[in-house]
């Protein structure tokens, strides 16, 4: 993971999406980039964004739809 804006994530305008649920406001957004996934906060959209690469992506979304919870 790389925390603030990457080199990447600042030479364009990312497309976010926002799950349709998350009404709140309580919510991060996501966007593809060619080498992984930006992520940021919905609350701040100008604020930093972290990074991860296409593995560590791919891990996680296994991790959730699996059900892990940290201890």
């Amino acid at each position: 993971m790389t925390r603030g804006p990457s080199a990447e994530a600042a030479s364009a305008e990312p497309k976010w999406i926002v799950a349709s649920a998350s009404g709140g406001g309580n919510c991060i957004r996501a966007a593809a980039s060619a080498s992984g996934v930006i992520v940021g906060d919905t609350k701040n959209p100008d604020g930093p964004v972290q990074f991860y690469g296409r593995d560590e992506w791919r891990r996680f979304i296994h991790q959730v739809k699996s059900g892990f919870r940290p201890e």
